[in-house]
């Protein structure tokens, strides 16, 4: 064997390793504020209370965590390239509870319509989880309109 074709064979592993790993970047913050866009979701603490977060996916778990109010819990990603990413989040706030898909790909009929256009973003509140729908305006921006998306459960675990 020549020892281009050795070199060429050595550098293809590599470079499939490189792939894989550019299919399963994901970023993950609790910040602030930010401007979160494309294949992400931005989960919006609009109480006057922490409440806990549990988001997973087939290959992502991010633990549960604390999203104190005023912050957000916003991640970023690269769908799986057959359109079967699923995002589920647990939300639990004192003695309710909510648990859904926050984003689903393309091969899911009953996706949220977020997941088309991105990004899909969520404000929790006392009265229950607000969807974003975002919509193109007559001056080239985007308008964002809260819609009423899940109401709260009652949360076995006190019952």
């Amino acid at each position: 064997m020549s020892t281009t074709l050795r070199l060429r064979l050595l550098w293809l592993p590599a470079a499939v390793a490189m792939i894989i790993l550019k299919l399963a970047t994901i970023t993950v913050s609790v910040n602030n504020g930010g401007n979160p866009s494309g294949s992400s979701v931005n989960i919006i603490n609009g109480l006057n209370d922490t409440f806990v977060l549990h988001c997973s996916s087939k290959d992502n778990d991010f633990g549960q965590v604390a999203v104190f109010p005023k912050t957000n819990y916003y991640w970023k990603f690269d769908p799986n390239i057959f359109g079967r990413t699923v995002y589920n989040c647990e939300f639990l706030w004192g003695k309710k509870k909510q648990e859904f898909p926050v984003w689903q790909g393309s091969d899911y009929d009953e996706r949220p319509t977020c997941c088309a256009r991105g990004p899909c973003t969520y404000r929790i509140n006392s009265d229950g989880i607000y969807s974003a729908v975002s919509s193109d305006t007559d001056d080239n921006s985007v308008a964002e309109e809260w819609t009423f998306y899940k109401s709260w459960l009652p949360n076995p675990v006190f019952h």
